[in-house]
């Protein structure tokens, strides 16, 4: 929890902090045969955890963020993006809002690429 409590404060930083946080939460592989410990982390039974990976998702692809369509695009290659809808209905009312949040900002992002 602590751990990634510090990524999703570090991706909350400059665009070289973002980068160094998806070289570890998404690192670049060839092989795609073990998720990316981001996935199991939101499949956690642990809401604490949930709702600091989902910050650190959202740190991540905030909007207005120079690179945040290319970290959307990874995020959603390694299955994060498709856990995170599977998390749509979670218990946890902080984690649900965290989850429209990051649906919604994944939105935001693929419009900005459109235009």
């Amino acid at each position: 929890l602590q751990g990634m409590l510090v990524l999703a404060n570090m991706a909350a930083g400059n665009e070289l902090n973002k980068e160094a946080v998806m070289d570890v939460t998404v690192p670049h592989r060839a092989d795609r045969i073990k998720p990316s410990f981001v996935v199991n982390f939101l499949q956690s039974k642990d809401k604490q955890l949930r709702v600091a990976t989902l910050w650190c998702i959202l740190n991540l692809i905030y909007p207005n963020s120079e690179s945040s369509s290319t970290r959307v695009a990874r995020l959603q290659n390694a299955g994060v993006i498709s856990q995170v809808k599977n998390m749509i209905n979670d218990p946890c009312l902080d984690c649900k809002l965290r989850v429209r949040m990051v649906l919604e900002h994944c939105l935001d992002n693929a419009a900005a690429g459109f235009m």
